[in-house]
């Protein structure tokens, strides 16, 4: 135990991202539509990515490897994510599997794809409001003060 607090504590000390992160968050603290709009980068650059996996596999492979970022998106919501104010990892596979699905459905016409942009939509709107919401009523957020 001694180790790990004495490591923590170097880490802490020499940590060379410490004072950019400190000044980023001060700096979006003040400027709450900012800071909202970061979040919503994050969460479209997370989904980018999961979506530009499933695309790149062939079918099977990426039927199971979306599985398996399902799987791991939800042990990453229910372990780490209970300590952060903004739930990405769920929205975000939900998103990137809409997306995927809906390039499928193009096959089967414009009703069938159409239907399959609903999840998407959805999945899309619980992000903004999501940011909104956390970012305007959490105690320590920037816009609870105003």
């Amino acid at each position: 135990m001694e180790f790990s607090a004495t490591l923590r504590a170097f880490v802490d000390k020499y940590n060379p991202l410490a004072m950019p992160t400190d000044l980023i968050g001060d700096y979006l603290l003040e400027n709450c539509t900012i800071y909202k709009v970061v979040l919503i980068v994050n969460f479209i650059f997370r989904t980018a990515l999961m979506t530009a996996i499933m695309w790149l596999l062939p079918l099977p492979v990426a039927m199971a490897v979306g599985l398996g970022m399902g799987a791991a998106s939800l042990v990453y919501r229910l372990t780490v994510e209970t300590n952060c104010i903004y739930k990405f990892s769920l929205p975000a596979y939900a998103t990137s599997m809409s997306l995927w699905f809906a390039e499928i459905a193009w096959t089967h016409g414009p009703l069938i794809a159409s239907l399959s942009l609903i999840p998407l939509i959805m999945s899309v709107v619980y992000i903004v409001c999501d940011v909104d919401f956390e970012a305007t009523n959490q105690g320590k957020s920037c816009c609870s003060e105003k």
